[in-house]
């Protein structure tokens, strides 16, 4: 559901805190058996497959098939689809047909946010619930500002991928406008240390893969060392640990 090319093993070893992180959000969805449950921008499926032990039927669906076909090694009795919500074809979603979507630290990478919101609304029930976390207005600012000058003092010209962190009144805006009644909304700062030895600019390099892959082998150390730099300045160094300055909006929404 973005352009950014995953690595699925360093996702789950090094990066393992965006799934811990979401677990919570199962229990807001509470899945029934019998109940029909998608999971958008599942990523490598733990969520999904931890959602289908209540006896619910999940769907895992996201745009990287690298993700996809990990989620499908780990769990293969699990049901798994290669689709972009941005770009959806009427066929391969039906529509009314879960009791329940969640999503998380997916939404953010899909910013044609009307279509997302319209295409997981079509395949809800009335009264279905949508569970969500994503990036909030601010997420991630000081790590891009540190990108965007260390490619300036870098003599490097390349675009950060587009992403979409809206406020609590934008995204609210969008979901009613899918035909979603939001029940619950809260923005939230929560800078998220990284594992021990993992840097910024490692985050980077995964997080923002489409820019870092783009780069010229030779400059990437200097890229790294100037990023580290601008963000250790910036406060994302303490203690001997870094972290990641993300801003959070999780809602509860109801298909109407």
């Amino acid at each position: 559901m973005t352009n950014n090319p995953w690595n699925p093993t360093d996702y789950d070893a090094r990066f393992s805190f965006v799934t811990e992180l979401g677990e919570e959000l199962i229990s807001q969805v509470d899945p029934q058996p019998g109940q029909r449950i998608l999971d958008v921008g599942c990523g490598t499926g733990h969520l999904t497959a931890q959602m289908s032990k209540s006896g619910a039927t999940t769907l895992g669906v996201d745009s990287d098939p690298n993700m996809i076909a990990t989620a499908q090694r780990e769990y293969p009795a699990a049901e798994w689809l290669v689709a972009d919500f941005q770009e959806l074809n009427p066929e391969e979603i039906p529509t009314a047909a879960f009791d329940a979507a969640l999503s998380n630290a997916a939404l953010h990478w899909m910013p044609h946010q009307a279509t997302v919101l319209r295409n997981i609304r079509s395949a809800l029930r009335s009264g279905a619930a949508f569970v969500a976390e994503m990036g909030g207005s601010g997420n991630i600012s000081t790590v891009d500002t540190a990108i965007r000058e260390s490619l300036v003092a870098c003599g490097l010209t390349a675009e950060l991928p587009n992403s979409f962190f809206p406020t609590v009144a934008e995204e609210s805006q969008l979901l009613e406008q899918a035909s979603f009644r939001v029940d619950e909304m809260r923005w939230f700062p929560r800078p998220t240390p990284l594992n021990q030895g993992e840097t910024v600019a490692d985050w980077v390099a995964n997080f923002r893969a489409a820019l870092w892959n783009e780069l010229p082998a030779s400059t990437r150390e200097l890229m790294r060392a100037e990023i580290e730099s601008r963000a250790e300045q910036a406060g994302l160094f303490r203690d001997g640990i870094w972290y990641i300055d993300y801003c959070r909006l999780r809602f509860i929404a109801t298909a109407i």
